[in-house]
């Protein structure tokens, strides 16, 4: 698939246009984004893929990205705190990229900074 910013859903911070209310009071998403998609070797909460940066989930979660200042001390079961360091989620011990929630990681037609969490809902 040829990589077109276009088709990725604009004004949101999510991988569709917005949600749908049902007859039965759940939610269905609008307009999901071309690139968006679920792995199923992978678990729950770390199985989602994003074909426009070519990273899942579980790619995202092992980068060194995200900011550690403290560490655990096994000795002492303790938390210290240490210079900043980058760690991957898995480092942390929980999973921080949400691609299987439908949340954009590649940051995309997020314009509208201040949108109404209600214009998301129609």
């Amino acid at each position: 698939m040829k990589k077109n910013k276009k088709l990725i859903p604009k004004n949101t911070y999510y991988c569709y246009d917005h949600l749908k209310v049902t007859k039965k009071s759940r939610y269905k998403t609008i307009g999901i984004c071309p690139y968006w998609s679920i792995n199923k070797k992978y678990p729950k909460q770390n199985n989602g893929y994003c074909a426009y940066l070519e990273k899942g989930d579980w790619d995202i979660n092992a980068e060194k990205r995200w900011t550690n200042i403290y560490y655990v001390d096994k000795k002492k079961k303790k938390h210290k705190k240490t210079k900043k360091r980058y760690v991957s989620a898995y480092e942390i011990g929980f999973p921080m990229s949400l691609i299987w929630d439908q949340v954009k990681e590649c940051g995309i037609n997020e314009e509208n900074k201040c949108e109404d969490k209600k214009k998301n809902l129609r």
